[in-house]
């Protein structure tokens, strides 16, 4: 078995093994415990994580809300990078929607992160960066009706309007995450998430040139 066979398989494994832990029924063997077994998770099964991500999303719930667990945000990773390879893979292809997930996930978490332990408040770390990839997977999960209708369409004037429009409702995400994790308010939180975009967006035309 070729080594990029052997990570895809791996990488599919853990996936898995993170939806049955949202779901609140994997026993740690390969199996899914019907009796809904109490794990890390607790009470937050996976229908409850995703409408935590669906009302943070529309700007209603806050990052606290969220379960503070490894496998609530090994959760919502996954279903960020799968959902931004969903969204782009029709115009870049699939190593470079892949590739751009991965570096969308190592700035965000890094910067995240950074910004955290530099306020001394580095333990929410779990929940808003689960709260920031739960609720840009929705965001994403929109947009795709948009994306394949505009690729299928050649009248392409309509979709810019809409297009922007995403745009900023990812940004409105960012910053309605960034308010309540560093207890800030709305003009400070809307500077930094505009300021971490253009921060993304150099980094990877730097990365990803062309």
């Amino acid at each position: 078995m070729s080594v990029p066979e052997t990570v895809s398989r791996h990488a599919l494994s853990e996936g898995r093994r993170w939806f049955r832990v949202a779901a609140g029924c994997y026993d740690g063997a390969g199996s899914c415990d019907v009796q809904g077994r109490q794990n890390d998770l607790g009470q937050y099964r996976l229908a409850a994580l995703i409408r935590q991500f669906l009302s943070i999303a529309f700007l209603t719930g806050k990052p606290s809300d969220l379960p503070g667990s490894r496998d609530s945000l090994h959760f919502a990773i996954v279903l960020a990078v799968l959902t931004y390879i969903a969204a782009t893979i029709s115009f870049m292809g699939f190593g470079l929607a892949v590739g751009h997930a991965i570096l969308d996930i190592i700035l965000s978490g890094g910067a995240l992160y950074l910004a955290l332990h530099f306020v001394n408040k580095l333990p929410r770390f779990n929940q808003a960066f689960s709260a920031y990839c739960g609720a840009g997977s929705v965001v994403n999960l929109a947009s795709l009706p948009i994306i394949y209708t505009s690729r299928a369409s050649e009248a392409q004037s309509g979709f810019v309007v809409i297009e922007v429009t995403f745009w900023a409702w990812s940004i409105s995400v960012l910053a309605h995450v960034i308010r309540f994790t560093f207890e800030t308010n709305i003009p400070v939180s809307i500077i930094a998430a505009l300021g971490y975009i253009v921060l993304a967006v150099t980094i990877f035309d730097l990365v990803f040139p062309g």
